[in-house]
């Protein structure tokens, strides 16, 4: 996000302006240096001041400012976590190493004391991050340059934990696979959501005939989607990056299919 020319924009890493979706940071921007640029993370916090990605994902999602986003400005406001600098009233900084860019942002923020964006500060060991269950950490070589694309230097370390579920239903598969089922819908600690991928084409191919020779049955969970609901002593082993504030997998994918009658392996 930044102010170039004396127009104001938030872009993410695929170049889809994000501008009018978010609001929350208009004031902010109208007050940066012209031609300034700084890299950030959107979030929603919570009471407890934790980040809470479900409803950032439901703030950023919106495209039109129409009643339900508006709504939503209210309930979920954002912040922008800032952890990098490109541009500083039009010297390019990109250039310099990681820490140097670090001090060069913290100094312009501790200066305009913006209401909306925050400064994330470094930390020498990741490990207590790691272990505090996070989505994950960014691991960066402190000399590093600012770079646009992936690289050595820069390492996102995910989190993951695996979960045995309950299969309840699946969602009708498109496209490529049309003859299979889209994505499972899976139940853990009382909680239905969806998972999608992870599995090889034997095992799609596999569990899609379980899935059509099953019973079908009444919808236990009501859902935002369509789904078959059937009953199967069908499970799978999960494996997922955190859970949101409400209980639910993020990123959860198939793991491993435990077929009836399979011995489970230790």
């Amino acid at each position: 996000m930044g102010k170039a020319n004396g127009q104001i924009d938030i872009f993410n890493k695929h170049r889809v302006n994000y501008l009018q979706r978010l609001p929350d940071f208009h004031v902010d921007l109208n007050r940066f240096p012209d031609n300034t640029v700084i890299v950030t993370e959107i979030v929603h916090l919570d009471k407890d001041g934790d980040a809470d990605f479900w409803a950032s994902q439901k703030r950023c999602s919106k495209q039109n400012i129409d009643v339900q986003a508006r709504l939503n400005f209210k309930r979920f406001p954002l912040h922008a976590m800032a952890h990098d600098i490109l541009m500083l009233e039009g010297e390019l900084v990109e250039k310099k190493r990681y820490l140097e860019r670090k001090k060069i942002l913290k100094n312009f923020l501790e200066q305009h004391s913006f209401d909306r964006i925050r400064y994330v500060e470094p930390f020498d060991d990741g490990k207590p991050l790691y272990d505090g269950e996070p989505e994950g950490v960014v691991a960066k070589v402190v000399d590093s340059q600012y770079l646009h694309w992936k690289s050595q230097y820069w390492l996102k370390i995910k989190h993951w934990e695996d979960i045995e579920c309950k299969v309840i239903g699946f969602t009708l598969g498109n496209g490529k696979r049309s003859n299979w089922f889209g994505s499972l819908v899976i139940v853990h600690d009382g909680i239905c959501q969806k998972s999608g991928g992870g599995l090889n084409d034997a095992d799609s191919q596999r569990v899609t005939a379980i899935l059509r020779k099953a019973e079908r049955t009444s919808t236990p969970f009501r859902t935002d989607y369509p789904y078959t609901a059937i009953k199967t002593d069908l499970k799978v082993e999960i494996t997922y990056s955190c859970r949101t504030k409400y209980g639910k997998l993020r990123e959860p994918r198939v793991k491993r299919v435990l077929y009836p009658n399979q011995p489970v392996l230790a």
